[in-house]
């Protein structure tokens, strides 16, 4: 060895700690340029200032691997920064390599290494199962809260299986660091115990009922019933078309407002329901199966995931957050990975399905008893001849003017049937007095029939 060949030994040693040496083995930490000149592999020496100045840099150093002209080409490097302790661990021709490969060459170095990199429990449990330690799943939880399960693979000690499950939901969405607003949003979408008026005001409700929107949600049979239940309580509104269905469902609401009620905070309920499962089905397309990009496989969205140990290793190598648990690392992954947004689109969704069906089972068993109330009163004469008397409505609105059959020169116009006497009350006008029709000048003749006496009318000439 030359003098100059000593004075560098000299130098880098005395900038230097050895932390380990054998017969076959050195881990030494250097402090500056000497040590990594001396120790170091050929790329560290010549990018030290740029890259390798600031932090902590350790060589392990292969002695069984030495050549006869450098131990360089058997040296490996690790290299801590010092901002936000990113850890780079280097094969000697500079490729980069996972800590457990490292562990895995030397072995008998895992503690050191572990220390020095400030790893924790639950990693070096990992580790060690990857490098073949057999353990058990009760073991293995006792490290980390996460792991729900695992089964170790004795031939393929890295493909071991590790179940991870969250406590809840709200466990799940801190992984991506949500704000408060959203984590209250993504709270009461995931609620199993409903969410009131949140997605759908029984405001809206009322709303729609009263300007004639839901009734329109009523199917054919129950609309049906309401044509018999308006036909008694206000015969001039039928036939039921568009336009007459706000008048009908105050009317209704007027005369049977605890039956109303009871229909219209039903539909409020189920649409609530409907664009809540709207939004679950959002959160389970949008983060269920987000952990499948790192190897994971979804058991249960949101709840339950599988893995392997290497899998777990490669996140925790990716990460750099050997110290930490798997949540820890998890979090390092997603977190500010979506953009978030759950309270400001809470109030905007669609209802996919509403349960049509199930809505009107519970209209139907309210309008029996709205027509049960009818037909129990004492508001009907003869209910059987009123009736009959209502089916001269489906041919001769109420309020309009019509020519009559027996002679089309002259006009009626009925204007209420009267189910306490169950007469017809009309205007007729004759064929000398057709000129303004219904105006304050010719209101024409007022006249009153039971329904035997206004059939004879339509039909039968008068003799006088």
């Amino acid at each position: 060895m030359s003098e100059q060949e000593e004075e560098n030994k000299n130098l880098a040693y005395e900038h230097s700690r050895v932390l380990y040496d054998t017969d076959d083995l050195m881990l030494v930490e250097v402090e500056n340029y000497d040590g990594a000149k001396y120790f170091g592999p050929n790329f560290v020496e010549r990018n030290y200032f740029k890259n390798y100045n600031n932090g902590v840099l350790y060589f392990i150093i292969n002695k069984k691997e030495i050549t006869k002209e450098s131990f360089k080409s058997s040296t490996y490097t690790i290299y801590i920064e010092g901002k936000g302790n990113e850890t780079h661990i280097f094969n000697p021709l500079g490729d980069k390599i996972s800590l457990s490969e490292i562990i895995k060459t030397f072995p008998v170095l895992e503690n050191r290494l572990i220390k020095i990199l400030g790893v924790s429990g639950i990693y070096t449990a990992l580790l060690s199962i990857k490098n073949g330690v057999e353990t058990t799943s009760y073991q293995l939880q006792r490290h980390d809260d996460l792991i729900s399960g695992f089964k170790f693979k004795e031939k393929s000690p890295g493909n071991s299986m590790v179940s991870l499950t969250f406590a809840n939901e709200s466990k799940f969405f801190e992984l991506f660091g949500f704000d408060e607003n959203d984590m209250w949003a993504l709270n009461v979408i995931m609620s199993q115990y409903g969410s009131d008026d949140v997605f759908f005001s029984s405001d809206y409700a009322y709303s729609d009922w009263k300007e004639g929107y839901l009734i329109k949600e009523f199917s054919n049979e129950n609309m049906d019933k309401v044509k018999e239940i308006i036909s008694y309580l206000e015969p001039s509104m039928l036939p039921i078309k568009e336009d007459k269905l706000e008048d009908i469902s105050q009317t209704l609401f007027k005369t049977f407002e605890s039956e109303c009620e009871s229909f219209i905070n039903d539909y409020s309920s189920m649409m609530n329901n409907c664009k809540q499962s709207a939004a679950l089905d959002d959160v389970y397309d949008d983060l269920g199966d987000v952990l499948i990009k790192y190897g994971m496989l979804t058991k249960t969205p949101l709840y339950k995931y599988y893995t392997t140990v290497s899998t777990l290793l490669a996140l925790y190598d990716m990460t750099g957050v050997k110290d930490g648990s798997i949540t820890d690392v998890l979090t390092k992954l997603l977190n500010d990975s979506h953009g978030g947004g759950w309270s400001d689109s809470l109030y905007e969704y669609d209802c996919k399905d509403f349960g049509s069906e199930e809505f009107n089972n519970g209209v139907s068993w309210e309008l029996d008893k709205m027509l049960e109330q009818l037909l129990d009163s004492d508001k009907f004469a003869n209910l059987e001849v009123y009736r009959k008397a209502l089916s001269i409505l489906d041919k001769y609105t109420i309020g309009f003017t019509y020519e009559l059959p027996r002679n089309n020169k002259e006009k009626f116009k009925i204007m209420s049937l009267d189910p306490a006497t169950n007469k017809f009350t009309i205007r007729y006008f004759s064929s000398e007095n057709t000129s303004g029709i219904g105006t304050r000048n010719n209101p024409g003749e007022l006249r009153s029939f039971t329904l035997d006496e206004f059939n004879n009318f339509l039909h039968t000439p008068e003799l006088f």
